[in-house]
């Protein structure tokens, strides 16, 4: 993976690095569909990326741990 943006408070774009575009569009489904979480897509250079703004007072360590979990 690959931050692509500065980290701004609670803001982080990344994607897979080295990867085409379907990939890391499918990643972001994938999340989605899974229930995982339910990050944005948006483009950085013309390219996707995938944009997680963790906002949600509910919001724990234990969310971000299965997030990151679910991207290995």
């Amino acid at each position: 993976f690959e931050v692509l943006a500065p980290v701004s408070l609670n803001i982080v774009v990344w994607r897979i690095r080295d990867a085409d575009d379907a990939l890391n569009a499918e990643l972001l489904m994938d999340l989605h569909e899974r229930g995982i979480a339910a990050p944005s897509l948006t483009r950085i250079g013309g390219r996707p990326a995938l944009r997680a703004a963790i906002v949600n007072h509910r919001t724990g360590p234990h969310h971000i741990d299965r997030l990151i979990a679910a991207l290995d």
